[in-house]
């Protein structure tokens, strides 16, 4: 028992915890203080809230003003924080406040700053993955293989850096390729901008071109057009 008569004299307790709820119960019985601890515990988590937004709102300003593509935004790549500078912007875009790259109008296509359930855990949709290769390797160029962190990957050598990388693409969450739908192959097309995809860095120019590749990836239904 404090001097005060309360029973916890404890020092300042973290806004909306439990531990705080039952503290101010016991300390005043017969009072609503529940509605009290909540309304602070929304304030709290508002403000944390807004903490994010206004360095993302401020990321945001920053690439708009030097021209820079969404997906070089200084969050770590794979983060909360990286995603949701994305879908912020798909935001302000459709409110006509932003102005998208050539490279930010074919990204905005994807379904990229979304997030499907896989195995009861939340899974990134369209991420890109870069994997640098060690040049004493030699890995065959330009030929997509199936496996790897998603369902296909290429090497590649970037024409900038002279550089051989690794890109990914695939889902991963269970769905099936189905090159022989031609309705679902031609809204794939169309939605990704398949006949604009010229940049062999990327994993859309990969993705486009899977019936291209459809029989050393061990699938079926593949051609001479895009998925």
């Amino acid at each position: 028992m404090s001097k005060n008569g309360n029973k916890h004299d404890n020092g300042v307790h973290e806004q909306g915890t439990d531990e705080t709820v039952k503290a101010y119960q016991e300390d005043t019985p017969g009072q609503a203080v529940e509605k009290y601890v909540k309304e602070n515990q929304k304030a709290y988590h508002d403000s944390k809230k807004t903490f994010s937004q206004i360095a993302i709102n401020e990321t945001l300003d920053t690439l708009q003003q030097e021209k820079t593509n969404l997906l070089d935004n200084p969050f770590r790549l794979g983060s909360m924080m990286y995603f949701e500078t994305i879908k912020e912007a798909r935001k302000l875009v459709g409110e006509d406040r932003y102005k998208l790259t050539e490279v930010d109008k074919n990204i905005l296509d994807t379904d990229i700053g979304e997030f499907e359930v896989y195995e009861g855990e939340l899974v990134p949709l369209d991420c890109p993955q870069w994997e640098p290769i060690n040049e004493e390797e030699e890995p065959e160029l330009n030929k997509p293989k199936a496996g790897g962190p998603k369902k296909y990957y290429v090497y590649v050598r970037d024409p900038q850096t002279k550089k051989i990388k690794k890109v990914t693409w695939g889902d991963t969450t269970g769905l099936k390729v189905k090159l022989g739908n031609e309705k679902a192959r031609k809204s794939f097309a169309a939605r990704h901008k398949c006949s604009q995809q010229k940049d062999k860095t990327t994993a859309s120019y990969w993705a486009c071109r899977l019936p291209y590749y459809a029989k050393q990836l061990g699938l079926s239904d593949g051609g001479n057009f895009y998925w």
